[in-house]
């Protein structure tokens, strides 16, 4: 016999009946993408693209510095050190392995590819989120990319101006010792490279603090009132960057990171808002509601009821 559901409430949920429609085969409510998942796929189709693009750049322009800039290249990395191995005849680079030099050679022409091909892999980037910009923003990004490959540039300049200085005071340290200075390429090249990108990185400081202004996060008086808490964390940085734990490499590296910082604040100055539209970190924190307390309505007294007057009275 069927159950009795008449005295129980249906839990479950209501369906509206929907006519039948011939034409309809219901592909479009499952395999069909909406909206939201055409646009997000065709940003991830987008972003694929550009990515093979900057691929094919850099293995291209890799191939173009091995046919065209190979003795440049070689010249280039190892002019630092060639005084110091002229100098020694006993000592100078060597070589450890038997494959050390073809492993190098790939690195380097990794590396060069993505130097020569920066440009282009930021325009890739700014093609890509340009869309989402407004044209104040646009303007602001191409700036941006603009002047950071330039700083980027000048990092790589100051780095091989200081990199010999830095060479030289290693060599005389080690063979005023009596030990003779065998250097290895390896090691060498780790040198130059990590000592060339920290620096360059580091030059970014300037625009970053300009992008951090801009949108109001600090404030010039800001940066100048925190100066000895930036000096401590700028020598924690200079000790990551200089691959050597002597005073000397690391004064190199960080007098030019001081120096940076006051025309990051000069810079700031230039480009700060004003007004109550730039305000310093601490005061974007969000202060604590009040609570109030919650006040009971007073209640209203009513009148005593008076006795009726009484006929003695009158």
């Amino acid at each position: 016999m069927p159950e009795d559901t008449s005295g129980r409430e249906s839990t479950s949920p209501s369906v509206e009946a929907v006519p039948y429609d011939p034409s309809d085969n219901g592909e479009h409510d499952e395999d069909g993408p909406s909206e939201e998942t055409a646009t997000f796929v065709e940003h991830l189709d987008e972003l694929r693209t550009r990515l093979i693009r900057c691929i094919v750049y850099i293995l291209v322009l890799a191939g173009l510095s091995f046919s065209v800039l190979n003795k440049l290249i070689i010249d280039v990395l190892l002019s630092p050190v060639q005084d110091i191995v002229k100098s020694d005849p006993v000592g100078g680079l060597i070589s450890t392995a038997p494959a050390e030099w073809i492993f190098i050679w790939v690195k380097i022409l990794l590396i060069s590819g993505v130097f020569l091909a920066g440009p282009l892999i930021l325009g890739e980037i700014y093609g890509f989120i340009a869309p989402a910009l407004t044209r104040s923003e646009k303007r602001y990004a191409r700036w941006a990319f603009l002047f950071a490959p330039l700083l980027f540039a000048a990092g790589l300049v100051f780095a091989y101006i200081i990199i010999p200085f830095g060479l030289r005071f290693l060599y005389h340290f080690t063979t005023q010792s009596g030990i003779r200075w065998l250097l290895s390429v390896e090691k060498y090249l780790g040198f130059f490279l990590t000592l060339s990108l920290g620096l360059g990185l580091v030059f970014q400081m300037p625009l970053v603090v300009a992008v951090l202004t801009k949108i109001g996060i600090v404030t010039p008086q800001f940066l100048a009132s925190k100066r000895r808490y930036a000096i401590v964390v700028l020598a924690v940085i200079a000790a990551i960057i200089t691959p050597t734990p002597d005073v000397v490499n690391l004064s190199i590296v960080m007098v030019p990171m001081l120096v940076l910082f006051e025309v990051s604040i000069i810079v700031a100055r230039c480009v700060g808002r004003e007004g109550s539209e730039s305000r310093p970190i601490q005061r974007l924190r969000r202060k604590p509601k009040r609570v109030r307390a919650r006040r009971t309505p007073k209640r209203s007294r009513k009148p005593a009821d008076t006795p009726p007057a009484s006929d003695t009275d009158n």
